[in-house]
């Protein structure tokens, strides 16, 4: 009952933070919204879209310019979520910020 529990308070927590999260990156407050996507994956690793928000927390560096956050973050998902649609979209983005940026 109490692992149940758990379960249930982290995807209430998470839900909440994706959308304060979701809410920043649509204001384009990039750097703002990166922060909690980032949150979510140290408060919350048990989270079931982990990767989802890495994924986003990158694209919201990218969006601020700030792309060596962003690389380390594609980088990230690409190798921990291999072989997912996921990690092909996190590859893609990779190589437009490496050709666009030359880092």
């Amino acid at each position: 009952a109490a692992t149940e529990l758990d379960a249930r308070l982290v995807a209430i927590k998470s839900g909440a933070l994706i959308e304060h999260a979701d809410g920043l990156f649509r204001g384009k407050d990039y750097l703002a919204a990166a922060a909690e996507y980032e949150r979510i994956l140290v408060e919350c690793p048990e989270f079931e879209h982990y990767g989802l928000a890495m994924f986003n927390a990158a694209v919201a560096y990218e969006m601020a310019q700030d792309f060596a956050a962003a690389l380390q973050l594609y980088e990230r998902v690409a190798k921990g979520y291999a072989g997912t649609e996921l990690a092909a979209d996190a590859l893609k983005r990779t190589v437009l910020v490496r050709e666009s940026t030359g880092l």
